[in-house]
């Protein structure tokens, strides 16, 4: 890692110019200046004849690293961590890497006041920089966006599969089911099925998708339904 500047040294050599340093933090700049290199800062104070300097030193910390990690918890839906995975593996190992760095300086401000105006001048290390994570997945949100869909309408399509190929194999353990014949009434029915999706081998090794009781129980009433129509020669 490249440190790109040394607050201790530019300290010092303003000091030396006996100009006064204090610590503190801005409520408002007028005027940020963007030349990056301290001579031209320097002869900026001289041309001014600046005596005193604040300074604002931000440090690494690991609350900002943690803060910023992605979990699966920050990006729902399988079907956009899928798209997002490299992307996110990426940026978590960043962060975990940079553990080593917590207390090293990521940015410095210099900030002075001269005729009622405030001046403020900055230098960073650009590897100690954090990208905020919601910022991040918003960018990635965007960038990816057509690849997120495809994989979402993907996901459905092969979710409602997986409904269909499971409700299907429900609907023919009920058929077959002389025990279930004789559940006359909703409550005994809901307590066969749920009682038969714990105990019942054929149904136990299925690998049950996501649905809800809810859902289950319309399978079955309408299985009940199909085989009292058939008894009464409807169809």
């Amino acid at each position: 890692m490249n440190i790109k500047f040394d607050s201790k040294q530019i300290i010092e050599d303003l000091k030396r110019q006996e100009i006064s340093i204090y610590f503190a933090s801005p409520n408002n700049i007028d005027i940020i200046l963007n030349n990056k290199n301290f001579n031209e800062f320097n002869e900026l104070i001289n041309d001014l004849n600046v005596k005193v300097i604040f300074v604002e030193i931000t440090k690494l910390e690991v609350e900002e690293i943690e803060e910023n990690i992605i979990t699966d918890f920050d990006v729902p839906g399988t079907y956009k961590r899928d798209i997002l995975k490299e992307e996110v593996d990426g940026h978590n190992k960043k962060l975990e890497e940079m553990r080593q760095f917590v207390g090293q300086e990521q940015d410095m401000r210099l900030f002075f006041s001269h005729q009622g105006t405030i001046y403020s001048w900055m230098l960073f290390n650009d590897d100690l920089f954090v990208m905020d994570k919601v910022v991040l997945l918003n960018e990635w949100f965007e960038d990816y966006e057509e690849e997120i869909n495809e994989s979402k309408e993907k996901a459905r399509t092969e979710r409602e599969e997986q409904l269909y190929k499971y409700y299907e194999k429900l609907r023919g353990f009920l058929f077959n089911s002389e025990a279930f014949k004789k559940c006359k009434n909703k409550y005994l029915r809901r307590a066969f099925i749920f009682n038969a999706l714990r105990e019942e081998e054929e149904l136990k090794k299925l690998e049950p998708p996501y649905t809800t009781a809810a859902s289950v129980m319309d399978v079955v009433e309408d299985v009940w339904r199909t085989m009292k129509l058939k008894e009464n020669s409807i169809i």
